[in-house]
């Protein structure tokens, strides 16, 4: 399990070093230490994975992070790093929760695609259907805003865009009737037990049955920071609003009970799922980086699934999935 280790460690800096400060990975990183991982037993390698966590951490002054490994649908391993709460030394834990930002994406695509097996909606029925209202008009399809093909002439090119992704959550609401949060907890977080995952803020879940929730959550998420000019940590900010795009909070253990029931296709069949892991094919006939909600890649021919979580300046997250080795790594920080 640990061999594999190397490819998910390239992603994961590559991705915080960016979205913490916009630059260059630090040169003290080095090369990470695939050798050793491969050739330790699993308890050696599970320390030698914890120390080069941290070690990555206080390089890229982080001021806190959780992460999970989840292999054949168990959670192998799941621990804090740093301090959710720095001012206070409240360290972070399997149980804090974070802001996932675009980590939501895949949640509310997940939603819509239940909802195209109920046939309560089509990908590719227009998305000017259900009040949505953009310069290319009827040429959208709910298709198109899912897989972000939808900018200029519909389906030629991939152009990610949180905001028109956002725009999903009105097309749930009004095909169905029902806000895109309640059918989150109706149909994924309350099945699976997800009690530590809300839409933020508070104020989304008003009148709902998970107000509650959504309060003892919010009340409970890792407080934010930013990087100084000297590359301290000082209080920053969350972006607070929910929508299809972003906005959801969690913690790694809840994230590594979705994606069990995920791979075990209890939550859409088997076909639903890997259509959603399936490259979206351009107008040309090009394959483009992302499917159905997730991007789907391969990296030195291993196949990887995963989406990223950046929301300025205070929020990072990274869900990332080898669907052939049955092994996925999930990390937020705040």
């Amino acid at each position: 399990m640990f061999s594999r280790f190397v490819v998910i460690m390239v992603h994961f800096i590559l991705l915080i070093a960016v979205a913490l400060n916009g630059s260059a990975i630090p040169a003290q990183i080095g090369q990470l230490p695939a050798t050793q991982l491969a050739g330790q037993s699993g308890d050696e390698a599970t320390v030698a994975f914890a120390t080069e966590l941290e070690r990555i951490r206080q390089i890229l002054r982080v001021p806190g992070w959780s992460v999970a490994i989840v292999q054949d649908r168990q959670l192998r391993y799941t621990e804090g790093f740093g301090y959710a709460d720095v001012e206070n030394q409240i360290a972070a834990g399997p149980d804090t929760p974070y802001h996932l930002a675009s980590v939501t994406k895949p949640f509310a695509a997940l939603v819509i695609m239940q909802l195209v097996q109920d046939g309560k909606l089509s990908l590719d029925d227009p998305v000017s259907r259900y009040g949505v209202t953009l310069p290319e008009g009827d040429a959208v399809t709910v298709r198109h805003l899912m897989s972000h093909t939808s900018a200029g002439t519909p389906g030629a090119r991939f152009q990610y865009d949180g905001t028109r992704y956002g725009l999903l959550s009105q097309v749930v609401l009004a095909a169905t009737g029902r806000s895109l949060q309640d059918w989150l907890y109706e149909r994924i977080l309350s099945p699976l037990g997800m009690d530590d995952t809300a839409p933020a803020p508070p104020a989304t879940c008003a009148g709902l049955s998970f107000a509650p929730t959504c309060e003892r959550v919010y009340a409970a998420i890792a407080r934010p920071y930013l990087l100084d000019g000297d590359f301290n940590p000082v209080p920053g900010f969350y972006q607070d609003s929910f929508n299809a795009g972003a906005g959801l909070i969690s913690t790694v253990v809840d994230l590594a009970k979705f994606d069990a029931a995920f791979d075990a296709n209890t939550l859409v069949t088997a076909a639903t799922k890997e259509l959603m892991f399936t490259p979206t094919v351009s107008t040309s006939g090009q394959k483009l980086p992302y499917g159905l909600g997730w991007f789907t890649q391969s990296y030195r021919g291993t196949r990887l699934i995963w989406h990223y979580g950046y929301s300025p300046p205070s929020t990072s997250a990274l869900f990332l999935k080898l669907p052939e080795e049955g092994l996925t790594f999930i990390a937020v920080a705040n």
